[in-house]
């Protein structure tokens, strides 16, 4: 099964450099209002998005016992529980397309190369993220592939909404 896993996580980065290859600069700071309106109820943004995900493949690699490769500041600025509305202020507001996918990029090699030589009994210790307590994912091995999968496609998802709201059209 860890093949097919490696292989949905390539497939999520190839979804991800094409949802990305074509957005500008300003087109990365939209975010689509949600149903009740503007203001802080606005989804994410692309940039923010991207950034999350980079994020992402540090939290992967740490199961395996890896350092982050990210800066602590896209930590801060993309983590869980991080407000878009916070960008500028925090300094990654401009941050380009093509550093961010480098970032996501970097990541998944990283996590490819590594999530096979994580021992069985580290992946079945317990998670030990408090979100993620009352949801089936209960172990370092279930958060892994959530990672890896699950909350990289609904981040992806994201995107494709922006990219359709701003008028592309459908990639695949």
């Amino acid at each position: 099964m860890l093949t097919q896993v490696l292989v949905l996580y390539q497939f999520n980065l190839f979804l991800a450099k094409q949802l990305a290859k074509d957005l500008t600069h300003e087109q990365l700071g939209y975010r689509v209002p949600t149903a009740t309106g503007g203001g802080s109820s606005r989804g994410n943004n692309a940039r923010w998005i991207l950034g999350h995900l980079a994020i992402a493949t540090d939290l992967a690699a740490s199961i395996g016992g890896q350092p982050k490769l990210s800066p602590e500041l896209w930590h801060k600025a993309f983590g869980p529980g991080s407000n878009p509305d916070q960008m500028e202020a925090l300094g990654v507001g401009s941050l380009a397309c093509e550093e961010l996918i480098n970032a996501i990029e970097n990541g998944h090699k990283r996590v490819e190369q590594i999530v096979p030589h994580i021992p069985a009994h580290v992946l079945a210790l317990p998670h030990g993220v408090a979100m993620l307590d009352p949801t089936p994912i209960k172990t370092l091995g279930d958060a892994l592939v959530h990672l890896m999968t699950t909350h990289e496609c609904f981040h992806l998802g994201q995107l494709s909404a922006i990219r359709r709201t701003l008028g592309f059209a459908y990639m695949l």
